[in-house]
This record gives C-alpha cells, sequence and structure tokens, in this order.
C-alpha cells in the first residue's frame, strides 16, 4: 500500500499509528470523515459561526490536505494548497492593524498568481474560482491601508468593520473553496495522490524494461557509432591511391636495390627530428622510383606499421594525377591510422559539412 507521510500535529481524528512513520493514504481519508462533518455543519449556517469558529473547523482538513500533497510532484498544488493553509490561519489569528493587513494581502496576492493548469480539472476550477473571488479582497486589503495612513481612522468603528467585513468575505471564501459541492477539499487531494501512486507503481513495474533497454542501447552504441563514421568517410572525395591500390607499380624483386631502400627506411624512421624525415627520390624516367617508393611504403605499412596514408600519382588515372583529391585521401587514410584523428576530422565534419569540395 502507497503512503504519506503526515505531521502528528496536523492529523485530527483517529489516526492509525505506524512503524515506520508513515500513514497510509485510506487512513488520511478515513481521518477526515469527523472533521468534515464538523466543517460542514459550521459552513451549512446551523447558527452563524464566528470567523474564530468556522476557520477553526475548516484548518484541520486544509492540514489534511497540505500534509496529503507534500512532495506529491504535481506543479502549482502544494503551493496553491499551502498558500490556502497560510491564509486560513491568518484570517484566524490576525489583529485589525497595519501590520497583520499587509501580510493579508501579501498572502492573497501570492495566492492569486499560482499557477494551478497541470492540477486535475475539478481541481483547477476551484483553485481557479478562489484566485477570482480573492482578487476583490486584495483591491480592499489596498484600498484600506491607504485609509490606514490617517491616525484617527486606524483606531475607529469603521476601521475594525472593515477590517472585519475582509475576514468575513475571505472566511466564506475558504468555506466554498473547501466544500465545494460538498467535496472536501482533501477528498479531490487524496484522489490526486491515488492517481500518482498508481503512475509510480506502474514506472516500479517498468524499471527493469527501461533498464533492459538502456543495457540494449549501451550495446549497440558503437556499433552505431561505427556506422556513422563509416557513412561520413564513405561520403569523401578520395581517390584508390594508396600505396597497395589496384594500378601502382610492382615493388622491387628480392635482393635488388637492398642498400637504397635500406637508406631510405633509416632515414624516414631514424631522426628523432621530425624534420629530418624528408626524402626525395630523383632520377629519369624508367630509372625504377616508383617501384623503390612502392617498396618503402609496403615495408613501412606491413613491416614497421608506421604507414599512416600514401598517394601515389599517376597520369593514366584522372583522379591520381590532380592534386585536388590528395587532401581528401590522406585524411581519410590518417583518420583509419588513428583515432585520435579520427575523432577530430569527424568533428570538423560535422560542423562544416557543407564545404564546398569535401564530399560526392
Amino acid at each position: 500500500m502507497s503512503s504519506l507521510s503526515i505531521p502528528r500535529s496536523r492529523a485530527s481524528g483517529p489516526v492509525s499509528s505506524a512503524p515506520t512513520g508513515l500513514v497510509p493514504v485510506s487512513t488520511v481519508l478515513d481521518s477526515t470523515i469527523p472533521v468534515f462533518n464538523v466543517a460542514k455543519a459550521a459552513a451549512s449556517g446551523a447558527g452563524t459561526p464566528s470567523v474564530e469558529g468556522a476557520i477553526g473547523a475548516v484548518l484541520p482538513v486544509l492540514n489534511l490536505a497540505k500534509a496529503a500533497v507534500t512532495s506529491v510532484g504535481v506543479p502549482g498544488l502544494e503551493a496553491a494548497i499551502n498558500g490556502v493553509v497560510e491564509l486560513a490561519t491568518m484570517v484566524y489569528t490576525m489583529k485589525a492593524n497595519k501590520e497583520d493587513l499587509a501580510k493579508l494581502e501579501k498572502i492573497v496576492k501570492e495566492l492569486i498568481i499560482i499557477d494551478v493548469s497541470d492540477c486535475s480539472d475539478d481541481l483547477t476550477r476551484r483553485l481557479t474560482t478562489l484566485a477570482s473571488n480573492l482578487s476583490p479582497i486584495s483591491t480592499r486589503c489596498q484600498s484600506l491601508q491607504k485609509k490606514n495612513r490617517f491616525a484617527r481612522f486606524l483606531y475607529s468603528k469603521e476601521h475594525k468593520e472593515e477590517i472585519q467585513g475582509i475576514r468575513n468575505s475571505i472566511t466564506n471564501i475558504i468555506q466554498d473553496f473547501s466544500f465545494y459541492g460538498n467535496i472536501s477539499i482533501e477528498k479531490l487531494v487524496g484522489d490526486i495522490v491515488s492517481k500518482v501512486n498508481e503512475i509510480q507503481a506502474a514506472v516500479e513495474v517498468m524499471a527493469p524494461q527501461v533498464e533492459e533497454t538502456h543495457e540494449i542501447v549501451q550495446d549497440i552504441k558503437p556499433e552505431v557509432s561505427q556506422v556513422h563514421k563509416t557513412a561520413i568517410l564513405a561520403q569523401l572525395k578520395y581517390a584508390p591511391a594508396r600505396y597497395n591500390a589496384e594500378n601502382t607499380p610492382d615493388m622491387c624483386m628480392t635482393g635488388t636495390r637492398v642498400d637504397i631502400i635500406k637508406d631510405i627506411v633509416n632515414c624516414l624512421t631514424g631522426p628523432s627530428d621530425p624534420s629530418q624525415r624528408i626524402v626525395m627520390l630523383s632520377g629519369s624516367a624508367g630509372s625504377g622510383k616508383s617501384t623503390i617508393a612502392k617498396t618503402v611504403a609496403s615495408i613501412l605499412a606491413e613491416k614497421d606499421h608506421i604507414l599512416a596514408a600514401s598517394f601515389f600519382f599517376s597520369r593514366d588515372y584522372p583522379e591520381r594525377r590532380e592534386i585536388k583529391f590528395l587532401p581528401c585521401t590522406l585524411a581519410r587514410q590518417l583518420a583509419e591510422y588513428s583515432r585520435d584523428f579520427e575523432s577530430l576530422f569527424l568533428a570538423f565534419l560535422d560542423k562544416d559539412s557543407q564545404l564546398p569540395g569535401l564530399f560526392v
């Protein structure tokens, strides 16, 4: 059974004790029956009760509603019920002085502007009517405070009668709010709490399914991410010009060009200063420059595993004889070689995906 935390000092009527300090919702509703009957009798006109008597009969019901609604999580509801309780308490205890009148006006103004649109239809209608009925009270308080600037009026019989008139009006408004249509405000709040408890129970039932779905999402997240990366990189304008692509030169035959290949590899891998790892291979046409370059690239890639990217130009293939394909081709190969570069490169492409010349 769902439970609510209810302060004992504010509960009127028989409230059963619970070892955890929580009181079931049904107990809250049952405990309002005697209180409701007393307050209903006071509001029915059987005799004309004083402000203190009428408010004193209504306050226990309002306090139970306040306890029930605390931390329910319905926007505006807790603030509205708290505001009504504060208003009733103020009317019950106020004196005919400037300070209490100013406090009363402040409470009324704050209660009028509370947004209760997320409450149930019945409760929203009742709270909206309450705000509408209190609006003239706010005007009366302001007018009376202006008169209070004159000492002779502040202590006059007329002043006391106007204060009492305001108290009587607010008392009637609170009674109408609390027991409109013979349905107590606490009962409406109790219904809301019950619905909230039902929702919470449904959420608890769904929790394992939500957790399972979350785990599935986490499992497929890397695959989705990889598909996204692959899709973006596949759209880049690049040329099939890697060292081992089709229509690239053959490698040197085994045992040939051994010394020059060794010198080039040492030059590219030996110096600690990266600026010295540059080799320009020159020679006449047909002297084997491309074959040597293909062999060196193969060694760096397949033996030493340090070749990040390569591009073999060829006048026989359009995409390999123009430099416009070089940047994206090298960038794609670098992304495949280094995860750090891949992350930076994909972030750049996501941000500047409309740059001309990048994509097919």
